[in-house]
């Protein structure tokens, strides 16, 4: 295990790569990446940035699902319903968005397009409770999307106070 002062130098070096680009001592990045210590140094700092991240999550109440999109994805659209509903097709969402509910937690869709298409879907101010999770994936990126058409996967999940609640993957 490598000492605190290079731990410590490590993680200034990758911070001001992180935050600039460029390392401000390019020596000192060569000499902290060595055979020897490389693999625990990138250990110490994947742990640092898990948690960091698992923080983020519950601190801003964000809910995170991974859709398990194709690279080539052109859209994907989320929706995130309170309670466990079930949803088979486009016309079913459309439905339970417009239902009304006594529920002080709304209905919410997040539609990704582009290169942003294959990336997981943030849903932001999510309170503790039951969820039912939908996704829909175009292989097209235009506007002219036939969601009709298009299959509907769900998942019902639970979010708590916890990190792992927060972050889910919706199978394909």
């Amino acid at each position: 295990m490598p000492n605190s002062k290079i731990c410590a130098s490590a993680l200034l070096v990758v911070l001001n790569m992180h935050c600039t680009g460029v390392p401000s001592e390019p020596e000192k990045a060569e000499a902290v990446a060595t055979a020897e210590t490389a693999p625990a140094l990138i250990r110490w700092i994947a742990a640092a940035y898990e948690i960091h991240a698992s923080a983020l999550l519950v601190d801003a109440q964000q809910l995170r699902v991974d859709v398990e999109a194709p690279a080539d994805t052109g859209q994907t659209l989320g929706w995130l319903f309170p309670g466990q509903v079930s949803a088979d097709a486009y016309e079913d969402l459309v439905a339970l968005r417009a239902a009304p509910t006594d529920d002080a937690r709304p209905t919410k869709m997040v539609l990704h397009g582009g290169v942003d298409a294959p990336r997981p879907l943030v849903y932001e101010d999510v309170a503790p409770g039951a969820y039912t999770v939908c996704a829909q994936l175009s292989a097209t990126s235009d506007h002219a999307v036939d969601w009709t058409s298009l299959p509907v996967r769900c998942a019902h999940v639970t979010v708590t106070d916890e990190p792992e609640s927060r972050a889910i993957v919706l199978p394909g």
